[in-house]
C-alpha cells in the first residue's frame, strides 16, 4: 500500500543508493596509503579523488565517462604519487551502477569496451600485465549490476501485475454488482409489471360492469385482490433475494415451462381471447431455459394486454429435436398495421424494454428470440435448447418474411 511514510522510505533510499558510491568511493582514496603504502595522500590525490567522485554521481548517458575516469585513474595514479587501488575499486562501483541502470546490452558492451582498452594498454606496456585482474573485477561488477537490474525489473513486473489483478478484481466485482442489479430490474418489469397489468385489466372489468352485472363485477374485483397478493409475494421473494443473494428461494422453481398454461388461464380469466396449442414431445429443459420460456410467454401476453387486448392470442410451445420453440402473436389494432417492415418499428419496441429482457432471457439459457411486425401480426419467437447446451444462434433480428 502507497502509504505517506512508504513513500518518504522510498524517497531516503533512493538518495542513499545514489550517493553510496561517490562516499565509498572517497573513503577508498582516503585510505589510498593503507593499500598502497608507498603512495601519499597530496593535494593531486584528493582533487582527482574529488574528480571520480563526482563522476559516480552522473546518472543516465554521463554514467559512461564515469568509467573512462576510473580507467584513467587507476592508470594514471602513480604519476601524482597516488593509489591506483580506490580507482580500480571506483571502476567496479561505477560498472555495477551502469549494469543495474542501464540497458543489459549497452552495459556488456561498455565492459566489453574497457577489456579492449586494457588490453591495448598491456600490448603498449602502458599498464602491468597484472591489470587482467582489474578485467575480471570489472567483468564480475557488470555481472552483479545486471543481476541487480532483473531483480529490480522482475519485482516491478511482480506490482504490476498484481495492481493489474487488483483493478480486474474490482472491475469483475463491479461487473457482477451490475449483473445482479439488471436481473433485479428483470424480474420486477417481469413478475410485478405483469401482475399489475393484470389488476388494470380486471379493474376495467369491474368498473365497465359495477352497475350492469354485478357478480362479473364482484368476480373481477376477486381476481384483482389476487392479483395484488401475488404482487406482494414476488416482492417478498425480490427482498429475500437482494438480503441474501446466494439462498435459493422456493418461487424461483416454481417459475417455469410448466406454469404456461396457468399463466394463459390468468389471462383468458381477465377476458383475453389466447389459443394454445402444443406440438411435439415434451423434452426437459434446464432451469434458465425453464424460466426463460414463461417469462418470454409472460411479457408477451402482457404486452398483448397492452396493445392488443381486443385480439386474438396465439401461444405455441414446439418441442423440437433439439430445442423449444416458443411463439406468440397477436394481430395489431388497424391503425398498426403495416406494409413497410424496414421503416416502422413495433410500439412495443420503441417505448419499453420488455423485449430487450425477453432477448437477454433467450441469450442466457444459451438460445435467441427474434421479434417484430409480420404483416397484420406482431410475432415474438424464441429457440431455447433443452439440457445444458449454452450454444447461441445469432439472436436479435427482426422477423421477415
Amino acid at each position: 500500500m502507497n502509504t505517506p511514510l512508504a513513500s518518504a522510505n522510498a524517497a531516503r533510499w533512493a538518495v542513499a543508493r545514489r550517493l553510496a558510491p561517490p562516499v565509498a568511493f572517497a573513503a577508498f582514496v582516503a585510505l589510498g596509503p593503507v593499500f598502497e603504502p608507498r603512495s601519499a595522500l597530496g593535494p593531486a590525490a584528493l582533487v582527482c579523488g574529488a574528480v571520480g567522485a563526482a563522476a559516480l554521481l552522473a546518472r543516465g548517458w554521463w554514467a559512461y565517462p564515469a568509467v573512462a575516469v576510473m580507467i584513467f585513474g587507476s592508470w594514471l595514479a602513480p604519476a601524482w604519487d597516488g593509489a591506483a587501488t580506490p580507482y580500480v575499486i571506483g571502476l567496479g562501483l561505477a560498472l555495477y551502477r551502469l549494469a543495474r541502470d542501464q540497458p543489459r546490452v549497452r552495459a556488456w558492451l561498455a565492459a566489453a569496451a574497457v577489456g579492449a582498452a586494457y588490453l591495448a594498454a598491456m600490448m603498449f606496456s602502458a599498464v602491468s600485465p597484472d591489470a587482467l585482474g582489474d578485467l575480471v573485477w570489472a567483468a564480475m561488477a557488470v555481472a552483479l549490476g545486471d543481476a541487480a537490474r532483473s531483480r529490480r525489473l522482475a519485482l516491478i513486473a511482480s506490482e504490476e501485475r498484481a495492481a493489474r489483478a487488483e483493478r480486474t478484481r474490482e472491475l469483475e466485482a463491479r461487473r457482477r454488482v451490475a449483473d445482479e442489479r439488471l436481473r433485479i430490474a428483470r424480474d420486477v418489469h417481469d413478475a410485478i409489471g405483469h401482475r399489475l397489468a393484470v389488476i388494470n385489466i380486471h379493474a376495467a372489468v369491474a368498473e365497465r360492469l359495477v352497475q350492469s352485472d354485478p357478480e362479473r363485477a364482484a368476480a373481477a374485483v376477486g381476481h384483482v385482490r389476487d392479483a395484488g397478493v401475488a404482487v406482494l409475494d414476488e416482492l417478498s421473494d425480490l427482498m429475500g433475494a437482494l438480503r441474501d443473494p446466494s439462498e435459493a428461494h422456493p418461487r424461483d422453481f416454481e417459475i417455469s415451462v410448466d406454469r404456461i398454461p396457468e399463466l394463459i388461464a390468468e389471462f383468458g380469466a381477465a377476458g383475453m381471447d389466447i389459443r394454445a396449442r402444443t406440438e411435439g414431445s415434451r423434452q426437459p429443459l434446464c432451469l434458465a431455459g425453464s424460466q426463460a420460456a414463461y417469462r418470454i410467454v409472460q411479457e408477451s401476453l402482457t404486452n398483448a394486454s397492452k396493445h392488443a387486448r381486443r385480439h386474438p392470442v396465439r401461444v405455441a410451445l414446439s418441442y423440437g429435436a433439439r430445442e423449444l420453440a416458443v411463439e406468440v402473436s397477436n394481430a395489431l389494432p388497424e391503425h398498426d398495421q403495416l406494409t413497410d417492415l424496414d421503416s416502422v418499428r413495433p410500439p412495443q419496441e420503441t417505448a419499453h424494454n420488455g423485449i430487450a429482457g425477453m432477448r437477454e432471457r433467450a441469450l442466457g439459457a444459451g438460445g435467441a428470440l427474434a421479434a417484430g411486425v409480420d404483416g397484420d401480426h406482431f410475432r415474438v419467437i424464441a429457440h431455447l435448447p433443452y439440457g445444458q447446451d449454452t450454444s447461441r444462434r445469432p439472436g436479435g433480428e427482426d422477423i421477415d418474411d
